[in-house]
């Protein structure tokens, strides 16, 4: 995360959190991630991640340690064909 002197501050909600805090794990002096306690970092996950005194714990459960809540994709769920199809209209 440091690269040509420029340090890079990751930030993320839900699983961009989980995977920005592995890559971070791996850093001998990383910088801090941007945390947000929004509506959609503590429901997207069934078990959210939570920095406490400034720290978020890894988890030791498979892939990034996280599960998301489907009730919670289904809320906050999008569609963004119509960017697509727009898009594609003008190639």
């Amino acid at each position: 995360l440091v690269g040509e002197g420029v340090r890079c501050t990751p930030h993320g909600t839900g699983v961009g959190l989980a995977a920005n805090m592995h890559v971070l794990a791996t850093v001998a002096d990383p910088p801090y991630d941007l945390y947000d306690d929004s509506p959609l970092q503590r429901e997207l996950l069934k078990d959210p991640l939570r920095a406490v005194d400034g720290v978020i714990r890894l988890r030791d459960s498979p892939g990034l340690g996280v599960e998301l809540d489907p009730a919670a994709v289904e809320r906050y769920r999008v569609d963004v064909s119509p960017c697509f199809s727009a898009l594609n209209s003008r190639a």
